[in-house]
């Protein structure tokens, strides 16, 4: 049997913590569903899960709420359609125009396409 969900919920792993979650996601073959909400993860976690989900071919869903993620950063993900990103926009929202940020998730989305 192989492991099609991971959650790590609630886990303080932090970017240094992510780091390592990155690289077994560079090799993963059956993960297809990864909770890292509330994970303490910042921008620099998000790095090394941008780089790793480039090089994967099967996460499918990625849930990234209440962490401490700059929601440019998130865009790094973002370009990436193969993962369905949730929870994005429960991140720090400020290098986001109020016209965008005000407009909903979908307008979030849209923006960091």
């Amino acid at each position: 049997k192989s492991i099609k969900t991971l959650n790590l919920f609630g886990n303080k792993i932090g970017d240094k913590g992510v780091q390592y979650i990155a690289e077994i996601i560079k090799l993963n073959t059956s993960i297809i569903d990864l909770c890292l909400s509330d994970c303490d993860i910042g921008d620099e976690g998000v790095r090394y899960l941008a780089e790793a989900i480039g090089q994967n071919k099967v996460l499918q869903k990625l849930d990234l709420s209440k962490n401490k993620i700059n929601i440019v950063e998130a865009g790094l993900l973002g370009a990436n359609n193969q993962v369905d990103l949730i929870g994005y926009d429960e991140n720090p929202l400020d290098y986001i125009p109020p016209q965008v940020r005000d407009g909903g998730k979908e307008k979030v989305k849209e923006y960091l396409k």
